[in-house]
């Protein structure tokens, strides 16, 4: 499958947004972050818009991301949110493991709304056809694929050391393969 330089465009924009997530997530303050990412996700969109040409409203970003971000399964993001406060009260390691959580979270689930959006936008659709029902369930699969990947690779991590480089090389192919498996049309 061919990607229109409109739709790679696209693309890199939820990269770069991605990025700015992942450095978002690394504010040690409470709460801050959080705020932090939702300024980022709501950049990434009215940037997604401009780009297909569709209108944005402020109100309109802000409503959708949350419903998205709620539809990544409540209890997995509430159980990551509060492990995160919980470990900041740790001085020095504690915080510096849940910024590194915090930016590891607000990167995928920046990148998944990113995908959403993308997909929704290159079909042709407007901020006022956008079905939020359909995106939160189009997002929860995305995560669930995501975690799907990253625990098979994190299986695969364990014994990584004990490959020789040409079985390395497979298991980045298979990280390539999930990737371009969960990347929407």
């Amino acid at each position: 499958v061919r990607m229109t330089d409109s739709h790679m465009a696209a693309k890199n924009i939820v990269s770069k947004y991605t990025l700015y997530a992942a450095g978002a997530g690394l504010v040690p303050i409470p709460m801050l972050d959080l705020a932090a990412l939702t300024a980022v996700n709501l950049a990434m969109i009215q940037d997604i818009t401009k780009h297909f040409g569709a209108d944005f409203s402020e109100e309109w970003g802000k409503s959708t991301i949350a419903a998205l971000l709620a539809g990544m399964t409540a209890t997995s993001v509430a159980k990551s949110a509060g492990a995160v406060s919980m470990l900041r009260v740790i001085p020095i390691v504690g915080q510096a493991v849940a910024s590194v959580s915090m930016s590891v979270f607000g990167s995928a689930a920046t990148n998944i709304v990113g995908r959403v959006f993308v997909a929704h936008f290159a079909a042709g659709g407007t901020m006022l056809s956008f079905d939020v029902e359909q995106a939160k369930k189009s997002a929860a699969e995305q995560y669930a694929k995501g975690k799907g990947v990253v625990s098979r690779q994190f299986e695969k991590g364990k014994s990584m050391f004990s490959k020789s480089e040409a079985e390395g090389v497979v298991v980045g192919e298979d990280v390539m393969a999930a990737e371009m498996v969960a990347t929407p049309a």
